[in-house]
């Protein structure tokens, strides 16, 4: 019985290990409060932590200092084109407030839930439209 009992064990801690891996590797677009502002002579440019070291990047050459703390998330989307896959983030401001920010992904991004219509997440929450 202890053979049994040890096999279990050892796939239980198996399949925890999987299911960590899977919530690792899902992500989603960054909340405005981790979005970085930098005036850089064309406006504004963006940038915000991502995993594996990567960074999402953005800029607005009409923005105003004031628009990034005016914006919520609006939408995320999921772009492939000849050369490259990336995910876009909308955020809009009840103005003309918009900042964009988009990660290039390798392999291309694939949605994750039920928030998401094809390539398209349009909910006022980013945590919902996750992606791996």
């Amino acid at each position: 019985m202890t053979k049994s009992l040890t096999t279990m064990s050892a796939g239980i801690i198996t399949m925890m290990a999987l299911m960590g891996n899977a919530y690792a590797a899902t992500t989603a677009c960054p909340a405005v409060s981790d979005i970085k502002q930098t005036a850089d002579g064309n406006g504004f440019s963006y940038t915000a932590a991502a995993p594996n070291g990567q960074q999402w990047v953005g800029g607005n050459p009409m923005a105003d200092e004031s628009d990034l703390k005016n914006v919520t998330f609006k939408m995320a989307a999921i772009r492939t084109n000849a050369s490259k896959t990336f995910v876009a983030c909308d955020y809009e401001g009840k103005k003309d407030e918009a900042v964009r920010m988009s990660l290039t992904t390798k392999p291309a991004a694939k949605p994750v839930g039920t928030a998401w219509k094809g390539n398209e997440c349009k909910e006022n929450n980013q945590e919902l439209c996750t992606f791996e």
